[in-house]
């Protein structure tokens, strides 16, 4: 019952009529919601200057690792402020808080590490950033995006027979493409010595079949986007016209 106790319980309160049944109800729109709203909107506009500075390679100011070490340190005594009132128990109910305790105690470590332990001071703008998901929560007010999401879940677990099964078909041709092209399509295999292709001039080496994650990756793009000439004409050519391999990888690219 100090004064100490009482500021905070009107801080972190929000004053509506009822019982106190813990910050999930009690919380927002709380005075301190606010200010924690506002730090986190200075928090958003520090992360794009950052950015800024770094995608033209400007030195930073050297109040700026100070701004890091503020922004990592101001959830915790959120935290301490929240845990000072009601009790973990009550805290930890609510799935908001949970993302909450876990970033700002991660935040602050890695802040006392930069300070203590000469920890890269790039670690806190990229911590800094997950706490910025928070600003997510602020859509859930929104009806269009209420909306907007309701229909994109129902609309994922209506078709979700459909997706496994498409899944799983580029799954199967994904294992089955590495077999055949994989560890093949570099510049200097003797297979394409003499040949100008495009796939190499293009810089299409990103689309290949060396490994089954990057074998999707290129079958999926097949799917969404179009067929890529250049794929198909270095697949093509691993192989002789009369080889048996090449009506293989033929029928393989006509199939999908």
């Amino acid at each position: 019952n100090s004064w100490f106790m009482q500021t905070m319980k009107w801080l972190l309160d929000n004053h509506q009529e009822g019982p106190d049944t813990g910050p999930e109800d009690r919380f927002p729109g709380s005075p301190f919601e606010t200010l924690m709203n506002v730090v986190l909107a200075f928090n958003s506009a520090f992360v794009i200057m950052e950015s800024v500075y770094d995608l033209h390679d400007w030195a930073e100011p050297s109040f700026f690792l100070r701004l890091d070490l503020f922004f990592s340190f101001i959830y915790v005594f959120e935290l301490a402020g929240k845990l000072s009132v009601w009790s973990f128990q009550e805290y930890w109910n609510d799935v908001d808080n949970r993302f909450d305790f876990i970033t700002s105690l991660v935040l602050g470590a890695a802040g006392m590490s930069v300070m203590f332990l000469s920890l890269n001071k790039g670690i806190l703008r990229y911590l800094n950033m997950i706490r910025l998901l928070r600003l997510l929560k602020g859509l859930n007010n929104v009806e269009s995006f209420q909306r907007i999401c309701t229909t994109i879940w129902r609309m994922l677990t209506a078709s979700r027979d459909v997706l496994v099964m498409n899944f799983l078909v580029v799954y199967v041709w994904s294992t089955a493409a590495v077999q055949l092209y994989g560890g093949e399509l570099w510049q200097d295999n003797p297979k394409f010595a003499g040949k100008d292709m495009a796939y190499f001039s293009s810089n299409y080496e990103v689309f290949n079949f060396n490994d089954v994650p990057m074998s999707f990756v290129t079958l999926f793009f097949f799917t969404i986007s179009s067929w890529l000439d250049p794929v198909v004409e270095v697949c093509s050519l691993l192989h002789a016209t009369n080889d048996f391999k090449y009506m293989l990888s033929l029928s393989f690219m006509m199939s999908f």
